[in-house]
């Protein structure tokens, strides 16, 4: 489980082996065996007996912010050990297999926003001669991705770009069109979100994240070192690439939270200009989502939890860069 620190004043500390959490109320034990990572996502005093056990047990410390956004974090810093296969990382980026790479990348994201679209033909039956143009749509970009010529590297970095902003595009309609008030959108909104739908969306794309980078570091990959999305001073740029497939599964989540209105408009307060998930609402969203991550699906021809696809796939990419000759 991912233990979650959102408790004002919460002191986190050690004792018997264990993280002892203490508020003014209550105190609790918890075994790090239990716990495969950690998130700070309110004011608490973390001692350094207790980030040492974490550390001991290879529980990485995410801290985020009101987005859900990691904004650091804490853990040994083994990935870079391996200089060769960093050495290889930087190296593999140049190489066609990388394109390749990043045109799976993209064909596995429109597979699963095919799967989106297709529910919302099944639950929003209303709006199926609006959604099946765009559904249309989507299905021949996805045709497109495979006829790319790698050979030619910046034609085929160019034509990639503009296939994803049209299926995203595309994509981004067919949620507009069926989402109920008062979860209806416009389109998408990040930093801050200017409704409840994308509030919500940016918060669980925040958790996943930490999910992400976690992968990479556990395959020793450099999270710095991106594929497809250009270097950025002190961004984790593989994990922007990385995250790509996956985000359509969270987009199912709050998509079915909202059709099955469990998601509710208290969950969120207006704010800084801004919507954001509120405390009632993220104590709804965080065990949702690592109930979800912790389900079995099929993806890429097997099936498995989906915490551990996205360390499966974590893996094919570090066997790819690792099986280079330098």
């Amino acid at each position: 489980m991912q233990l979650v620190l959102d408790t004002h004043g919460l002191n986190v500390g050690k004792r018997n082996g264990c993280f002892y959490l203490k508020t003014k109320s209550d105190t609790r034990l918890i075994s790090p065996l239990k716990v495969s990572s950690i998130a700070v996502a309110s004011y608490c005093l973390l001692s350094t007996s207790a980030i040492q056990l974490a550390v001991s047990h290879q529980i990485p410390i995410y801290f985020l912010d009101s987005l859900g956004q990691v904004t650091a974090r804490l853990g040994a810093a083994s990935y870079g050990n391996d200089a060769t296969l960093r050495r290889q990382q930087v190296y593999f980026r140049d190489l066609e297999a990388a394109l390749q790479w990043c045109i799976q990348l993209f064909s596995l994201k429109t597979s699963e926003q095919l799967q989106n679209i297709a529910l919302l033909m099944s639950r929003r039956s209303r709006f199926a001669d609006k959604i099946s143009p765009l559904q249309t749509a989507v299905q021949l970009e996805l045709q497109n991705f495979e006829m790319l010529d790698t050979n030619l590297k910046d034609t085929c970095l160019e034509q990639i770009a503009i296939k994803e902003a049209l299926i995203a595009r595309y994509y981004w309609q067919v949620l507009a069109i069926a989402m109920p008030s008062p979860f209806d959108f416009e389109g998408r909104s990040r930093q801050p979100a200017q409704d409840f739908f994308n509030a919500a969306l940016n918060y669980s794309y925040g958790m996943l994240y930490g999910l992400v980078e976690t992968a990479i570091f556990s395959v020793a990959l450099d999270p710095y070192l991106g594929l497809w999305h250009a270097d950025q001073y002190n961004k984790p740029t593989l994990s922007y690439d990385l995250i790509e497939p996956f985000r359509p599964w969270i987009d199912a989540l709050i998509v079915e939270q909202v059709l099955d209105e469990t998601l509710r408009e208290e969950m969120f307060d207006q704010q800084d200009g801004g919507i954001f998930l509120n405390k009632k609402g993220k104590q709804h969203l965080i065990p949702l989502f690592h109930q979800y991550m912790s389900e079995r699906c099929e993806f890429r021809g097997s099936i498995a939890s989906r915490r551990n696809h996205l360390y499966r796939f974590a893996g094919y990419l570090r066997e790819q860069i690792s099986a280079l000759t330098l």
